[in-house]
């Protein structure tokens, strides 16, 4: 997962945990190829959105700029709980 990822959990409003975890990257654009290795290779399987640039620059309100990272997150999964429950207190 290496230091640009990390696994999050959703919380409700009164602070109690709801569902399982995610685990996300977001890398600078110099890094494009090596986050879609580890897309394609490791978390694709995990994943059903794929690999999304920011800003996005099919939006209107994007427009003209300049794509500066990408970034992916997976479902929410018990595998993710458990490495969450494991690394993070």
């Amino acid at each position: 997962m290496l230091g640009d990822g990390s696994i999050t959990r959703k919380l409700s409003n009164k602070g109690k945990i709801i569902g399982n975890a995610k685990f996300g990257m977001t890398l600078d654009v110099y890094s494009l190829n090596y986050i879609t290795h580890l897309y394609n290779k490791v978390y694709e399987q995990f994943s059903s959105f794929g690999l999304y640039p920011y800003p996005n620059v099919k939006l209107d309100k994007h427009l003209g700029k300049t794509v500066s990272q990408y970034s992916f997150t997976t479902k929410s999964l018990p595998l993710f709980t458990a490495l969450h429950n494991i690394w993070y207190s």
